[in-house]
């Protein structure tokens, strides 16, 4: 049961770096748009990526709950 507690607190961990993580590179790439197009779609591409996987642990924090 203790193994239950600390999958939940990883996995949320995770979740806020991961949320910190989306937020800086949708930052970089909205700056980046302007001198930079296609840095700013790869960062955006990245982002993208970080997103799925917010969401993929989202819903298995749900399951978990």
């Amino acid at each position: 049961m203790n193994y239950e507690y600390l999958s939940y607190d990883v996995a949320l961990e995770k979740l806020y770096r991961l949320e910190k993580l989306y937020s800086s590179l949708m930052k970089q790439s909205f700056d980046a748009a302007v001198k930079n197009r296609l840095y700013s779609d790869k960062l955006n591409e990245k982002a993208l990526n970080v997103k799925k996987e917010i969401s993929n642990i989202r819903s298995g924090k749900l399951t978990m709950a």
